[in-house]
């Protein structure tokens, strides 16, 4: 009964082509990468037009005032082992990044001196 309910408001969402634009499904497109149709809806596929690098890489560097900067990629069991990364090891400024999450860091400066 529940995939009958959700087939009709498929049917009935689908014949609105802004759904499909904003979503992205494709019908009947061979991707080439494995995905599998979904249960629900067989000969859709959902592809996202964005990789996780190209999202990540929006993501501003974070300033740090010491120069070693520690990511846990948010911690939990969503996150990744703890990395401790360097920020003085290159020239100033040098853009740092986790090699886990890719997440980047940078060394906030004080002025001119240094301690």
């Amino acid at each position: 009964m529940m995939h009958l309910m959700r087939s009709a408001r498929f049917a009935a969402i689908a014949g609105r082509s802004s759904w499909r634009t904003r979503f992205a499904l494709i019908a009947d497109t061979p991707s080439g990468n494995g995905e599998r149709d979904s249960p629900d809806f067989p000969g859709t596929r959902r592809l996202y037009p964005a990789s996780a690098i190209d999202l990540i890489s929006l993501v501003p560097p974070i300033a740090v005032e010491s120069y070693t900067a520690v990511c846990d990629g948010g911690g939990g069991a969503l996150g990744h082992p703890i990395e401790y990364i360097m920020l003085d090891t290159r020239r100033p400024n040098m853009v740092e990044t986790c090699k886990y999450c890719g997440t980047r860091f940078v060394h906030k400066s004080k002025g001119d001196h240094h301690h």
